[in-house]
């Protein structure tokens, strides 16, 4: 069976993906009791809000292969093979923004991406298809990477080296990334916890631990009979509240468990930030603004923090990552890979004007340059192709010597 067989198979209640077997035999149990796996962790919001920040910021920002100047400086390489695959469509089913958000979500879960790079008969990749990292199996061979995927059915087979873009997260060894979502099981097991906690606590409608007694002993079945009544009469949300009617001198005995005194609501809270540290959120982009950042205090600050310190790394890993398995060992030093992060990083308009005039009156850019940053079209006749700089200003070579001045 080649891969692209293996990759054409569909997941069914018969032949289950790894990933849902895992979802309903239980991955890795938590000690707060709460089985922890990729699949399961996506249903705590902050796991989910996180590792979709990551994925869509990557999807949503351009990829460019640039090539780099005699003279200096860079320009697109629009005539390169790989240009188009990873701008516009890096294989046939997926577009780039779809295929990069794809790719960073498997790094933000379990810390590792995998493609498979389908060689085009010019010596260049035709086409990346993505591989569930849990169908991946790395190991070192006599000094050499080995992968083997492990397609649903039947059995497992390698893939070269060079037919494989790995693209691996933060690990120790350098060659396999660490699943962020595992080694933090712990937390988000305990957030799941809590969060499951409040919904059986609202669910149920009544205090939990109600003790009802009775001056008498009943059979068993005068006890079960006895149970389920007040059970249909008391629990659910609909029911909250309503007066409960005890016969035959029955008291009711509450153990009433609030979930502020029991410090649920700050465990809820903490361990939303927790999630947040783990992938290096701010906090104010899962929706949690009630404490302050050192990082600034307006939105500005705030989100340019987020890209320096978050999301720069993670481009830096992919554009090296790329340029490693599929530029041609003759053409790493002329071409490289490098995301446009000029959207990101721009302030309020006021200040975006007054760096533009700056940058326009010391001949840093000119008109067309500062509109296609706008995506406004250049000013006809080419008039704003012209450099300009204020006539007041000189050299240093042109001030002479410390007498003549």
């Amino acid at each position: 069976m080649g891969l692209m067989s293996a990759l054409e198979k569909r997941s069914n209640l018969a032949t289950p993906e790894k990933w849902l077997v895992d979802w309903f035999s239980g991955g890795y149990e938590s000690t707060s009791g709460v089985s922890v796996t990729s699949a399961t962790a996506m249903t705590f919001v902050a796991v989910y809000s996180c590792i979709d920040i990551l994925s869509r910021t990557v999807g949503s920002l351009p990829l460019y292969l640039y090539r780099r100047l005699p003279e200096g400086g860079k320009e697109l390489a629009r005539k390169h093979p790989l240009f188009r695959l990873m701008r516009r469509q890096p294989n046939p089913e997926m577009s780039a923004g779809r295929y990069r958000s794809t790719l960073q979500g498997h790094l933000a879960s379990w810390g590792n991406a995998y493609s498979y790079i389908e060689w085009g008969g010019n010596g260049y990749p035709r086409a990346l298809w993505p591989l569930r990292p849990d169908l991946v199996h790395v190991e070192r061979k006599a000094g050499r990477l080995e992968y083997k995927y492990n397609p649903i059915s039947g059995e497992g087979f390698e893939i070269p080296t060079g037919y494989m873009l790995h693209i691996p997260g933060f690990g120790y060894d350098g060659v396999m990334g660490y699943s962020p979502i595992t080694l933090a099981r712990e937390a988000i097991g305990l957030g799941m916890a809590a969060e499951e906690f409040d919904a059986r606590y609202f669910g149920s409608g009544t205090h939990p631990g109600m003790i009802i007694e009775h001056p008498g002993k009943l059979d068993p079945k005068a006890n079960a009979d006895l149970r389920t009544s007040l059970t249909e009469a008391s629990s659910g949300l609909g029911k909250t509240h309503k007066m409960m009617l005890l016969q035959d001198g029955m008291k009711a005995h509450a153990i009433t468990i609030n979930p502020e005194d029991s410090q649920l609501l700050e465990t809820r809270k903490f361990q939303v930030n927790e999630i947040a540290r783990l992938y290096h959120v701010p906090p104010h982009m899962i929706a949690d603004v009630e404490k302050t950042t050192s990082w600034g205090t307006g939105i500005e600050e705030l989100n340019i923090g987020f890209i320096t310190h978050t999301m720069r790394p993670w481009f830096v890993l992919w554009e090296e990552e790329l340029g490693r398995a599929l530029l041609l060992n003759s053409e790493k030093d002329e071409y490289f890979f490098e995301f446009d992060m000029s959207q990101l990083l721009r302030g309020d308009t006021l200040k975006q004007m007054q760096a533009w005039v700056l940058a326009k009156r010391n001949g840093i850019c000119n008109a067309d340059e500062i509109r296609s940053w706008n995506n406004q079209n250049p000013i006809p006749d080419g008039l704003g192709k012209e450099f300009i700089i204020e006539k007041n200003m000189i050299g240093l070579s042109d001030m002479g010597t410390d007498d003549e001045a």
